[in-house]
């Protein structure tokens, strides 16, 4: 069984790289890919694609938000790619339901297993987002 998914991300060089990179994955197919805002997104004419993979930060894709793609593909899990990791947005992704973080220094491998855990409902975070949940865990612990 496929695990589809839709491709977010506002470059296309990097939209180019992710599809390159899964094409090796015999589980895993981008059946779609969109810039990010609404319009492109409305196009794509997808019912429900098994998990969305978003870029972050979602600030800059034309006022598309991780609630707009959850009210839109409801069915969808979320696993967003950033480029830094901080904790202002880490925790707003964590209160929209996202269900994994990965930073783009990935490896392929790193990024399968981060689909498919997503995919079964299953939390996936990088090595820093890691560090982060450790923190806030913490955190709170001391309240």
């Amino acid at each position: 069984m496929n695990i589809h998914v839709l491709l977010v991300n506002s470059s296309q060089e990097i939209r180019d790289r992710l599809m390159s990179t899964l094409q090796v994955v015999d589980d895993i197919r981008i059946i779609t890919e969109a810039y990010g805002n609404g319009d492109d997104l409305n196009a794509t004419g997808l019912s429900n694609p098994d998990v969305v993979l978003i870029e972050q930060p979602l600030q800059v894709m034309k006022g598309v938000r991780v609630p707009s793609i959850r009210a839109q593909y409801p069915d969808s899990k979320m696993l967003v790619l950033s480029r830094v990791i901080d904790e202002g947005s880490f925790s707003s992704i964590l209160a929209a339901g996202v269900k994994g973080y990965l930073t783009y220094e990935h490896t392929t491998e790193e990024l399968a297993t981060a689909i498919r855990l997503v995919h079964q409902g299953k939390p996936y975070f990088c090595a820093a987002g890691q560090e982060l949940l450790m923190k806030k865990c913490l955190e709170c612990s001391r309240l």
